[in-house]
């Protein structure tokens, strides 16, 4: 194996680990890390119960917070624990080596027999010498604990799917978006219109090479203190933090998930794969209750939310809270966060409201582009009033 090379002492910023896994309704790194700057000192504890990529995780991390992340998709808690604890960047190469030489040993036939056995859109999605390649990282990555081994899964999820580009192949399918995967049926009949055929890769040179430039490109290897990743529900988010640790909460950085949005389940359904799941797209196999489909909902959904977090705040603790608005949807948001509040035992306050209307494309997607120009994101600081 080649040595590895040097970390690049670089100052860049924002940091390269940001970047694993985009997908939609993200909040950017710079919106985590001004709360944080703003809102707590260096040893606080900062959460966020609806964890995402991670980001406000990391960020707490690269600014000497204590960090604990949360959510209950399986997809967000694979790619938080990634950023929870420092990598070496040779151990990870030397890892992906490893693995390479693991697979080339074993035979391959019965890989071959679980490949028949998939839908038809794997074998549209990737080549036929690819498949068996990450079929076998799927299950040899499946319960696994290093940190090492958990950033090579977050890779592999990351470069699972994503668009085709003629100057370098890092991803590891098909022609597909990168921040979320069509129904399969979509896909297939957009692939056969277009003449498009998965590219041949091999998984783990793609795996070594963004490993490299994940990790030569960022700061977490000068990040001391861990962070901590959890599965579950963040309306159980107090219960299950109070069984952890006795420190109270300064700071939560969160945007939970926008009302009349799509189901995670369905934009990360091959993702979820790969965890371990389905090989075909889902709807409230994971998150039971439909609890984003209407205002009422959405209200009694956040109140729980409010309530579990209150748990664990401290006494004048602060929340910083992101939300996503639809015009064409005439949701109130202003009017939900007050009566979500009221509602889970009115013990945070309003302190400070700001809207920003969408710009990007990924938003007018989201939402609809005739309503881009009246849709927006609201950002809500709440303190915590420690109300009896």
């Amino acid at each position: 194996m080649n040595q590895a090379p040097a970390i690049q002492k670089k100052n860049l910023y924002p940091d390269t680990m940001h970047a694993l896994c985009p997908y939609f309704a993200m909040f950017p790194p710079d919106f985590a890390r001004s709360a944080i700057k703003k809102y707590s000192q260096p040893g606080d504890l900062v959460a966020d119960p609806f964890s995402g990529r991670g980001t406000t995780l990391l960020e707490a991390r690269i600014l000497k917070r204590k960090a604990i992340a949360n959510d209950i998709n399986p997809v967000a808690v694979a790619i938080t624990k990634a950023k929870s604890s420092t990598i070496n960047l040779a151990s990870g190469l030397k890892k992906i080596e490893a693995l390479r030489n693991e697979y080339n040993k074993i035979n391959k036939s019965q890989l071959k027999n679980e490949v028949k056995q998939l839908p038809v859109f794997f074998g549209f999605a990737f080549h036929e010498e690819t498949l068996p390649q990450i079929l076998w990282l799927r299950k040899r990555l499946k319960n696994i604990r290093t940190i090492e081994l958990i950033f090579i899964k977050t890779l592999c999820l990351s470069y699972l799917h994503g668009e085709t580009q003629k100057t370098k192949l890092v991803y590891f399918s098909n022609n597909l978006p990168h921040t979320y995967c069509p129904k399969p049926e979509y896909s297939i009949r957009f692939w056969k219109e277009k003449k498009m055929i998965a590219p041949k890769i091999d998984v783990f040179d793609i795996l070594a090479d963004r490993c490299k430039f994940r990790l030569e490109n960022s700061k977490q290897h000068l990040i001391k203190d861990n962070g901590l990743s959890l599965l579950g529900d963040a309306r159980n988010f107090g219960s299950n933090l109070k069984k952890l640790t006795k420190e109270k909460i300064k700071l939560v950085v969160t945007s939970p998930p926008y009302i009349g949005i799509t189901s995670y389940e369905e934009d990360q359904w091959l993702r979820l794969w790969f965890l371990g799941g389905s090989p075909y797209p889902s709807r409230g196999k994971i998150t039971k209750d439909d609890l984003i489909s209407s205002e009422t909902r959405y209200i009694n959904f956040l109140s729980k939310c409010w309530k579990s977090i209150g748990k664990v705040m401290a006494s004048n603790g602060i929340v910083v809270c992101r939300l996503g608005q639809s015009a064409k949807d005439h949701f109130p948001l202003k009017k939900i966060m007050q009566q979500s509040i009221l509602k889970g035992g009115d013990k945070f306050q309003i302190i400070k409201v700001k809207f920003s209307p969408f710009k990007k494309n990924r938003q007018a997607v989201m939402f609809g582009s005739k309503a881009i120009k009246k849709s927006g994101e609201y950002d809500f600081v709440l303190k915590f009033r420690n109300a009896s």
